[in-house]
């Protein structure tokens, strides 16, 4: 008895009829994520003082069972949605697994995640919560995180794709790539299904990695930030003014040797240095009309000219006959032969 290769409905067919009972044995198919195609992935992150907000949006074919990690400290609140209705998931300690329809199509999976966050101090570090691993075509990361606070590192081996730019009189990062075109990333057949999840507004930021598991970055707010630079500089102008020894090309070449390592080891954190710095000026150059006005002026003594001519000549007149004022011309006489005469 010789049988066919197996169908997609999963039937046996055989050439012959069995002249005997056949033993079958039935066991569950295991299945992998290899069997699953992912293009591109959107993870979008939304930050506030109390929870984070995660959206995943990625294209699936084929069929399967898709896993991916959560790192939630708390516990998370989840929703997974495929083709826009509640799909049905597993979570088995931090792994999230997800039945993908086995009818070979393409699939739009959306993935949402909420949990409460607490405060981390002065800087935040921030990750997805959602990692999909080193399966996807392409990641891209959008961080939404409110107005006062800012990028200060990000990890070396994320992309950034965002450009430099000017909102009013500071400097700004923007991402490259809007909303639209991110959706027409994943979908590129029909972007419009993309259910965005609600974002509030704020300072946003755009990632690109091969990888969504090195996506890291700190951030810091703006007070925070405020209070060390300026704090930093009026300390720095305070020991140059009064402490002269440090007036020197040392000092100079040490402040700039400080400042190009921040600026190869955190491109944004030495951006906003620079913008607090020139603002810290403003009050260097308080402090020292302060200190100019405060601290009285050094006068000058007028003298009398007639008076000092008189004393002058006193003193000339004071002096013994046998004074003679030291002159660097020597005084040159004349000599006649009547005089040489007369002395021998």
């Amino acid at each position: 008895v010789t049988p066919l290769e197996p169908t997609v409905s999963g039937q046996l067919e055989f050439r012959n009829l069995p002249t005997r009972p056949v033993p079958v044995r039935i066991s569950p198919r295991t299945v992998t994520k290899s069997e699953l195609e992912i293009g591109a992935v959107v993870i979008r992150t939304a930050i506030n003082e109390v929870s984070q907000h995660d959206q995943l949006l990625a294209s699936v074919s084929g069929s399967g069972q898709l896993s991916m990690t959560i790192k939630s400290d708390s516990q998370a609140d989840i929703q997974v949605l495929i083709d826009g209705l509640p799909a049905t998931f597993k979570t088995i300690d931090d792994q999230l697994l997800i039945a993908v329809p086995g009818d070979l199509q393409t699939h739009q999976l959306d993935v949402r995640v909420w949990v409460d966050r607490t405060e981390q101090g002065l800087f935040q570090a921030i990750e997805p919560m959602l990692h999909i691993g080193p399966v996807a075509d392409e990641i891209f990361w959008q961080l939404s995180v409110p107005f006062d606070t800012h990028l200060v590192w990000a990890s070396p081996s994320v992309g950034r794709a965002m450009q430099w730019g000017f909102d009013r009189w500071r400097m700004t990062r923007q991402p490259m790539l809007s909303e639209t075109e991110l959706a027409s990333r994943v979908f590129p057949l029909n972007p419009e299904v993309v259910e965005w999840s609600p974002m509030p507004g704020g300072n946003r930021y755009l990632f690109s990695a091969m990888d969504d598991r090195s996506m890291r970055v700190a951030t810091g707010s703006r007070t925070v930030l405020w209070l060390l630079i300026a704090s930093v500089i009026v300390l720095s102008t305070a020991l140059l003014t009064y402490l002269p020894v440090l007036r020197s090309p040392l000092s100079l070449v040490i402040g700039l040797v400080a400042f190009s390592g921040l600026l190869a080891i955190a491109p944004d954190a030495s951006i906003l240095v620079g913008q607090v710095a020139m603002l810290s000026m403003v009050l260097v150059v308080v402090m020292l009309a302060i200190r100019s006005l405060v601290l009285p002026t050094p006068s000058r003594v007028l003298t009398n000219t007639r008076d000092a001519r008189g004393e002058t000549s006193s003193k000339s007149r004071r002096q013994p006959a046998e004074y003679r004022p030291p002159s660097s011309i020597s005084a040159t006489q004349s000599v006649h032969p009547e005089d040489v005469t007369s002395t021998r």
